[in-house]
C-alpha cells in the first residue's frame, strides 16, 4: 500500500510540474492568468482599465540629491538628569546636484544648530508629552536647514525618530 501511494505522489508530481513547464512555454494556456479578450470592452472594464491606468507606478525622473547627516542622539535633560535620548536619522534633499558640495560642508554648523534647537525644545516638551513626535521634529529640522541653507535645501526626509528612556527612569 505504501508503494503505491509513492508512486501516485511521484505521478502527480511529475504531471504538475510538466504541466507548469509547458503553461511557462506558452504550449497550453494558462488557466490561472487568462489573457484578456480582444472584443469590445463593458462599461466597467473600461473603468476598471482607467483606474489601473491613474494606479500605474511612475518612476522619478531624476535620482533625489541627497546629503547624509550623521545619525544624531539628542540628550532630554530634565532637572539636571539624563531622563532619555532622542536618537534622529534624517536626510537633506538638495535642489540641484551642484549644491550638494556646498551643503556638505555646512553639515557641522547645521548639526550644530539642530542640537542648540532641540536640547532645549525636548526638555519642555517632554514634560507634558510622552514620546517624541515626527512631524514636530521634521518641522524643526527644516526649519534649521532654512536658515543655514536657504533655499539650496527645500526639505529634510527624516528616516527614523524615537527615543531611550534612561535606565533610571523606568
Amino acid at each position: 500500500m505504501k508503494r503505491v501511494i509513492v508512486i501516485i505522489l511521484v505521478i502527480l508530481l511529475v504531471a504538475g510540474g510538466g504541466a507548469g513547464g509547458l503553461m511557462m512555454m506558452g504550449v497550453i494556456p494558462n488557466p490561472f492568468n487568462p489573457t484578456p479578450h480582444s472584443g469590445p470592452m463593458s462599461d466597467a472594464e473600461k473603468a476598471a482599465a482607467d483606474l489601473a491606468a491613474k494606479k500605474k507606478f511612475q518612476p522619478p525622473a531624476a535620482q533625489l540629491d541627497l546629503v547624509k547627516l550623521d545619525d544624531m542622539i539628542i540628550p532630554v535633560i530634565i532637572e539636571g538628569q539624563v531622563t532619555r535620548r532622542v536618537f534622529i536619522i534624517a536626510r537633506l534633499k538638495v535642489n540641484a546636484p551642484a549644491n550638494v558640495t556646498t551643503v556638505e560642508s555646512k553639515l557641522k554648523p547645521y548639526q550644530s544648530a539642530v542640537l542648540s534647537d532641540l536640547i532645549p525644545f525636548f526638555q519642555n516638551y517632554y514634560l507634558s508629552n510622552d514620546a517624541a513626535d515626527a512631524v514636530v521634529v521634521k518641522e524643526r529640522l527644516t526649519a534649521s536647514a532654512k536658515k543655514i541653507f536657504g533655499d539650496m535645501v527645500p526639505e529634510v526626509l527624516l528616516i527614523n525618530v524615537f527615543e531611550q528612556v534612561s535606565p533610571r527612569q523606568r
